[in-house]
């Protein structure tokens, strides 16, 4: 049995050691390359002129994307601490965007010391965002979440939550000066 201490990543060469938070990149530009495991944070781009650019709401130091889901203009929160789902949305919505027949994996997340029950379906369905159609794989709801949380994000018209997972393979570029992003193919 390995040690608790050790993880893939660790196996890989490197150590988590901690987590960043929008402070970091506040009025900055961040290029997250999924792909190549490599942030960015600047405060210019190189080649702005040959990058599509969509708006993005950012304030309080976060950043809400608007997206389609299954034909529906909404708004995603990203917070790069949920990545390890693709889409967060309500019971009702995952089982939309769920395959047919399709049956939830569960399992229990600690989120600041609350233990909570996650559910998620494979999904072949896409989310529409920054002039692409990115395929969801797989979307999640949780249980145990406060009240409070959950209608605070429903009155400000936020549909889900998506981290760093939906966007392997691409790369994301957030200018949060300028309140823009854009999502490139890698």
């Amino acid at each position: 049995m390995k040690n608790s201490k050790s993880s893939s990543n660790e196996d890989k060469g490197y150590e988590i050691i901690g987590m960043l938070g929008c402070d970091i990149f506040d009025g900055k530009i961040i290029a997250i390359d999924n792909k190549n495991q490599v942030i960015t944070v600047s405060d210019s781009l190189a080649n702005e002129d040959y990058i599509l650019f969509s708006e993005f709401r950012y304030f309080d130091k976060n950043i809400i994307l608007p997206a389609y889901l299954n034909h529906k203009k909404t708004l995603l929160y990203f917070d790069t601490g949920s990545s390890m789902v693709e889409l967060i949305v309500d019971k009702e919505f995952a089982r939309l965007l769920a395959k047919d027949n399709a049956e939830p994996l569960s399992y229990a997340i600690n989120s600041w010391g609350k233990v909570l029950q996650t559910f998620t379906f494979e999904s072949d369905r896409e989310v529409h965002i920054g002039g692409l159609s990115i395929p969801i794989h797989y979307c999640t709801y949780i249980e145990g979440a406060s009240d409070s949380q959950v209608s605070s994000m429903l009155k400000m018209g936020i549909g889900g939550m998506v981290g760093n997972k939906l966007f392997i393979g691409y790369k994301l570029i957030l200018d949060t000066r300028k309140q823009r992003f854009s999502i490139v193919r890698e």
